[in-house]
């Protein structure tokens, strides 16, 4: 049953990328280098709504002067 509140468990490719305002190809290399975890299912990639907030929480923060 979908629920029109809940958010998905896993996003595809393309929506994991639109979310995280990159394109695919980074998306990607970020997936290969091991830097943000995916899952196969059926010959598809996706990546886990908590693994894509995890990789954001953990990266560093912009501040006016410069990268922290």
């Amino acid at each position: 049953m979908n629920h029109p509140n809940t958010s998905p468990l896993a996003l595809t490719t393309a929506e994991a990328a639109r979310s995280l305002g990159i394109g695919k190809t980074k998306l990607f290399e970020l997936i290969g280098s091991g830097a943000l975890p995916a899952i196969r299912l059926g010959g598809r990639t996706l990546a886990r709504h908590e693994d894509l907030e995890a990789f954001t929480a953990q990266l560093p923060r912009w501040k006016s002067g410069g990268p922290a």
